[in-house]
């Protein structure tokens, strides 16, 4: 059974990473099997940096800036949605647009940035193969995550078949081009932020193990402090002070990483932020459009189409926030745990270190934000359906008085 799960993990690994390298989110090599070894290795060796990854970053921008110009050369009277009014014109140009500009530059950034997704990804590993040394746990949070991880892609692969299926029979040739320059930048800026979703469930589960061992050792140290003499005290103190500052080095690692890495991602998710909220907006315009004015402009199988588009949309974005809020608040877990462990010591030299980490974690909390424009926690939900609602009352107010 261990080895049969071995398998399953090194394929799905195989196939997450090959899936993003052929749309430039993953640019660097990487040895998979790695990630399934229980021996300690040197982590610096399963990921490296790939000039292939940048050479092909630059073919793929510049295949969508190809396919982006013949949208608008060949197809430039043709709509895919809605009657083809200025409005509907306008708004098709701008998603596409941006489409274009927005999948462009994430494409580049990772291109160039590769080197420090690379420093981030092989701190990770490193970080993970320090733990298992520490306790064996990591294994069952391990399969949890890998559970995670396919119930997102199952979710994202049925979306998209579905979005294909939904197309089917009303595509001709400028429409096939609309349609394929359209799927490959959201696919690139959906994936993006997908993928860092997964990347912060990868960090949260760290984050998990590490207060497992807090509540581990503190365990074992009040119990031991009932049991043994105090000659023998002094000893197990000192082993329990220096678990306990392993552990604050190696969260201190990953603090660094995981603020790194937001930071290597801030300019790719506030593009792929807009373009979600210009699609989702773009979607509900035409289904609301299609009701409140009485004219059925748009088939039944174009309106389950865009539902379907609508769907998914929503879906990647509730993917990022609730990663990001599950991390945060794995991430306060840590201090009321070592909190509720300084009120039950009575060694003071263990209650020392104890409380070096607690400032320490006072000072190192995390905060996800896009260069402080707004949070990506849950709260963002709230404020995208506001804004939403107002911008859906100006485009049919303006569609009215088109009429």
């Amino acid at each position: 059974m261990h080895i049969r799960n071995i398998h399953c993990k090194i394929t799905i690994g195989k196939v997450l990473h090959y899936s993003l390298k052929i749309f430039g989110l993953a640019p660097f090599s990487l040895d998979v099997e790695f990630l399934s070894n229980n021996k300690n290795q040197v982590s610096s060796e399963a990921l490296t940096c790939s000039q292939l990854g940048v050479i092909y970053n630059l073919i793929l921008a510049v295949l969508i800036m190809v396919i982006t110009y013949l949208t608008f050369k060949i197809s430039n009277k043709t709509h895919i949605f809605g009657s083809g009014t200025d409005l509907d014109m306008a708004i098709e140009a701008i998603k596409t647009v941006w489409a274009c500009i927005s999948s462009v530059i994430i494409l580049f950034l990772f291109g160039t940035q590769q080197k420090k997704l690379v420093q981030c990804g092989n701190i990770m590993l490193m970080i993970r193969e320090r733990l298992i040394t520490i306790n064996e746990t990591l294994y069952l949070e391990n399969k949890f995550l890998w559970k995670s991880i396919t119930k997102i892609s199952l979710v994202v692969i049925v979306m998209y078949i579905l979005i294909i299926v939904t197309l089917g029979g009303y595509i001709d040739l400028a429409r096939l081009i609309y349609v394929i320059g359209a799927t490959l930048c959201d696919v690139i800026i959906i994936f993006t932020v997908i993928v860092y979703g997964i990347k912060l469930k990868m960090i949260k589960q760290l984050i998990k193990i590490i207060n497992a061992n807090i509540n581990s050792i503190s365990t074992e140290f009040n119990r031991a402090s009932n049991n043994i003499l105090q000659n023998n005290e002094m000893k197990n103190a000192q082993i329990i002070c220096d678990k306990l500052s392993r552990l604050q080095n190696l969260h201190l690692l990953l603090f660094n990483a995981t603020e790194d890495l937001t930071n290597v991602y801030a300019t790719s998710i506030l593009l792929c932020t807009l373009y979600i909220f210009l699609s989702i907006i773009l979607n509900l315009f035409y289904i609301l459009k299609n009701v409140m004015t009485g004219v059925a402009s748009l088939s039944a199988i174009l309106i389950r189409h865009i539902f379907i588009q609508f769907i998914h949309c929503t879906c990647s974005l509730i993917i990022l926030t609730n990663s990001v809020t599950d991390l945060v608040l794995e991430s306060n877990r840590t201090g009321k745990i070592v909190s509720e462990w300084l009120t039950k010591l009575k060694n003071s030299r263990v209650e020392n270190e104890v409380t070096k980490f607690l400032l320490y974690l006072k000072e190192h909390e995390l905060q996800f934000s896009v260069f402080g424009i707004f949070s990506l926690d849950t709260s963002m939900l709230l404020s995208i359906t506001s804004s939403i609602t107002t911008y859906l009352v100006i485009l049919l107010q303006l569609q009215f008085q088109q009429n």
